[in-house]
């Protein structure tokens, strides 16, 4: 359980962090959670296990296998509570696409507009489905069958993120910034999820451990019945995403792998660096955001703005740019 400690301590930090910048927030004064997850839940290929006080709780997740199996086993495991998920958020986004709507391309509004948010969607889900692994399609197969849920509700679920403008932050360092430090120059990542607490993922938050019949053992810090990784680690990788960037086009539609897709490969099978900056430069990609990539063994980060046709790196000797 390394991996859920090393989430919950590098949120504690970017509190502690936004508090030193005299930031406008509140200090997350929380303790850090230390001791072991209790197991809840078992089926084949999954164990439930939860971490937390009895007021802010976590789920952690463990699943095993290939692809479908994956998937199946996430889905039989939180079943009710996948289903119920579902329907809250699908109402939630009804009720709130209309603060939203405007910043989107107007070809997805003109959709929401006569066929609704599943109608934008079924259609992002179509532009991206050339370029969508196959393990994917089979993972989310497996957690339709195993939630007892239809697939193009699954799939409708995986498409928000490609849907929306994503408004999170990031931050890493390493070597001199954290030579003072317990991290002895170490790597330091963290990832805010800067979305409303309205919404009714908050309810739901795991740690999904995967242990793939393909790939490394990785995790990602998600909600139940949600795959893709937009905060994650594994023994060799950590990603993290940032907001989309102001001078970002508004009218190209998502026609590449979805980014936490492609996000998650990177945890799953790529083993250093270069080889997952080599992912993210050959992709066929779909958004305008900046992405954050740690190494656990060069123990460096790079950021990346990550475009349609666009992959600058940034590392110290590179400036970020001033419209992130």
């Amino acid at each position: 359980f390394t991996m859920l400690a090393l989430v919950v301590v590098c949120a504690i930090a970017a509190s502690a962090a936004a508090q030193d910048l005299n930031c406008s927030g509140t200090p997350n004064t929380r303790p850090i959670w230390t001791a072991a997850p209790v197991l809840v839940a078992s089926v084949p290929n999954a164990s439930l296990y939860t971490a937390g006080d009895g007021v802010q709780n976590i789920s952690v997740i463990h699943v095993y296998g290939g692809p479908y199996e994956l998937g199946y086993a996430h889905g039989s495991l939180m079943r009710g509570v996948i289903a119920n998920l579902y329907v809250e958020f699908f109402q939630y986004l009804a009720a709130t696409i209309d603060q939203a709507i405007k910043f989107l391309p107007k070809a997805l509004r003109d959709i929401i507009e006569t066929r609704g948010v599943d109608g934008a969607l079924d259609l992002i889900a179509n532009l991206t489905a050339p370029y969508t692994p196959p393990h994917f399609v089979e993972e989310l197969r497996g957690l339709a069958d195993g939630a007892e849920v239809p697939y193009q509700t699954v799939v409708r679920v995986h498409m928000f993120p490609e849907l929306i403008r994503a408004a999170c932050s990031m931050f890493g360092a390493y070597g001199p910034a954290t030579k003072a430090g317990s991290l002895s120059g170490g790597l330091m990542q963290l990832r805010a999820l800067d979305w409303g607490t309205d919404n009714p993922l908050r309810k739901v938050p795991a740690l999904l451990v995967y242990h793939p019949t393909q790939g490394h053992d990785f995790a990602i810090l998600s909600w139940v019945g949600f795959v893709g990784a937009m905060t994650g680690y594994s023994q060799h990788a950590g990603i993290s995403e940032k907001k989309w960037y102001k001078d970002a086009p508004t009218e190209i539609l998502p026609q590449g792998v979805p980014w936490h897709y492609l996000l998650r490969d990177i945890l799953q099978f790529d083993d250093s660096m270069t080889s997952a900056l080599d992912r993210i430069v050959a992709a066929k990609k779909t958004a305008s955001i900046f992405v954050g990539v740690g190494s656990d063994n060069e123990m460096e980060f790079r950021a990346v703005e990550y475009g349609v046709d666009t992959a600058r790196i940034f590392d110290p000797s590179s400036p970020f740019p001033g419209y992130a």
